[in-house]
């Protein structure tokens, strides 16, 4: 058996071109396998998390007008996040901010990549049960965004998304992520 070692991506340097509180864009000088030349443009962020939170036999989605699509989102809970934060802490913040609830149980089921053609992000996937209505805590953006709460049954969640209805990448893979766990409601 012949041991070759295949080439990769080389980065001769790397220059930050944009930078934000959520997240930066580098570019990125590059030597391909090939051996091109070229540049590379990365957005980087600290993560994400995406919160699955279950009330009896519903799943509550957030509902929110998204300006990059000019369309209303119908999402789980979910937030970047912070530089100094975790995941953990962070999917907390998230759920009691954007449906008022904390959970007594709290668990991290996967993480995926949501965009790795341009981003180096990793959302962590969370889900949320045993839940203790304490009160919103809206971010101005998403009180401007007209989030409201929408509850939904699992079984019929997971319908909709056989059927299309939901367009948000992060609330697809989380569900799918989700789904084995989520079973005995199907």
């Amino acid at each position: 058996m012949e041991n070759s070692k295949k080439k990769t991506w080389e980065q001769i340097s790397s220059q930050i071109v944009h930078k934000n509180s959520w997240y930066q864009v580098r570019k990125d000088k590059i030597i391909s396998p090939s051996g091109k030349e070229g540049k590379y443009y990365v957005m980087d962020t600290n993560g994400s998390v995406s919160i699955i939170p279950i009330k009896d036999n519903k799943i509550i989605f957030v509902k929110l007008y998204r300006y990059p699509l000019k369309k209303w989102s119908l999402e789980i809970p979910k937030g970047g996040i912070k530089k100094d934060s975790t995941s953990i802490i962070t999917a907390k913040q998230e759920l009691r901010e954007e449906t008022g609830y904390k959970s007594r149980i709290i668990k991290k089921i996967g993480k995926f990549s949501p965009i790795s053609g341009i981003s180096s992000e990793i959302c962590f996937v969370y889900l949320a049960t045993n839940l203790i209505s304490v009160g919103q805590k809206l971010e101005n953006t998403e009180l401007e965004a007209g989030l409201k709460i929408i509850e939904i049954e699992i079984k019929k969640a997971y319908k909709m998304i056989d059927a299309g209805k939901f367009l948000d990448g992060q609330t697809i893979a989380a569900l799918s992520l989700a789904k084995n766990k989520l079973s005995k409601y199907l």
